[in-house]
């Protein structure tokens, strides 16, 4: 197993990058649409709602726990999908954010068995693969279903390391392939994966406690 971390001095300097990601972004407009929030906040809701819809199959009724969710728009969407009370934490949600609160998903601040499902498409943005594993199969009641997004790594080919090497692009974590991330996971058994576009896949995984 091959993963690369981002070299912090130490836990408060990778909260400290993490935390800031928000206010950058809601300073600069998307270079591809010239937007600014919140007309991309609301683009972002249309299209988690467009791509997650067809994994509601998989997914417990109820709730989605979402993990690393800034301003919130895939809870948004998750709540139109039909899981009303699902709810995202982050570092920095920002000010009377209505779907995010305050949390550290390394310290996912809810109780055991509260959720039967989570989702997060920052993997990329972690510090710790194995503490994290273990907090989301904390959180998660038995057979609880995880659903993650992430960038497709094939995307990179030859330039992995120069964009690892690269402190303007590389967040905090990068892995050379899928069997990589289902090593991470220990508590999980894998259920099904889709690519739905050329850039990004889904996996659906499972807990067993």
């Amino acid at each position: 197993m091959t993963l690369y971390y981002r070299k912090y001095d130490n836990y408060e300097e990778y909260l400290k990058h993490q935390s800031s990601k928000l206010d950058k972004m809601l300073k600069k407009k998307n270079k591809k649409t010239k937007m600014v929030w919140p007309e991309c906040f609301h683009k972002r809701v249309r299209y988690f709602i467009v791509h997650l819809k067809p994994f509601r199959r998989y997914l417990i009724k109820g709730k989605v726990l979402c993990l690393g969710a800034r301003t919130g728009a895939e809870v948004k969407a998750f709540r139109r999908l039909g899981f009303k009370d699902s709810v995202g934490i982050d570092l920095n949600p920002g000010k009377k954010n209505k779907y995010v609160i305050k949390g550290d998903f390394h310290y996912i601040p809810f109780e055991d068995n509260s959720f039967p499902n989570v989702f997060t498409n920052v993997l990329d943005h972690i510090f710790d693969i194995r503490r994290l594993s273990k907090e989301i199969n904390r959180v998660l009641v038995n057979n609880g279903k995880f659903l993650m997004e992430i960038a497709h790594f094939l995307d990179f080919g030859d330039s992995k390391m120069k964009y690892i090497e690269s402190s303007r692009f590389y967040e905090s974590f990068f892995f050379d392939n899928f069997k990589d991330i289902l090593e991470g996971f220990k508590e999980f058994r894998f259920i099904h994966n889709v690519e739905i576009d050329d850039k990004t896949l889904v996996i659906v995984f499972e807990n067993v406690k």
